[in-house]
């Protein structure tokens, strides 16, 4: 499985990375949106992780493209911010879910694996 770290916090992004790693899955680290875009363009993920707020702007548009982009990859977006305080993250941008810092590495990672299973058994053709 692979996936995608938007984190302009090179500490976070690097305990994110290990804790992903070791459950298995190869793990592509940026700090801009720019370069989310970039790598986005060129390969395929199984889940994108999102801070919300990184040294060139707001990862909201960026979120928005891979949905139109990805629509089957789901995303988790972290925000330091009180800004979606009242769980309307859906409205604006396109996270399936949000989690506030300051977050644990290891309960990131249980979050993304649960997302990328949930993702594939929505995807599952129920039996005949």
């Amino acid at each position: 499985m692979h996936i995608l770290i938007v984190e302009d916090d090179l500490t976070l992004a690097s305990s994110l990375k290990s804790a992903l790693e070791l459950g298995g899955a190869a793990v592509d680290a940026v700090r801009s949106v720019a370069d989310a875009m970039s790598r986005a363009l060129r390969a395929q993920y199984d889940l994108v992780i999102l801070d919300l707020f990184v040294i060139d702007g707001a990862t909201v548009s960026f979120s928005n493209f891979l949905r139109m982009r990805m629509p089957d990859t789901p995303i988790l977006s972290i925000t330091g911010s009180s800004i979606f305080a009242n769980g309307d993250h859906n409205e604006a941008m396109s996270a399936d879910y949000l989690i506030r810092k300051p977050v644990s590495p290891s309960e990131v990672s249980d979050i993304a694996f649960y997302l990328i299973d949930r993702g594939k058994l929505s995807k599952a053709s129920p039996a005949t």
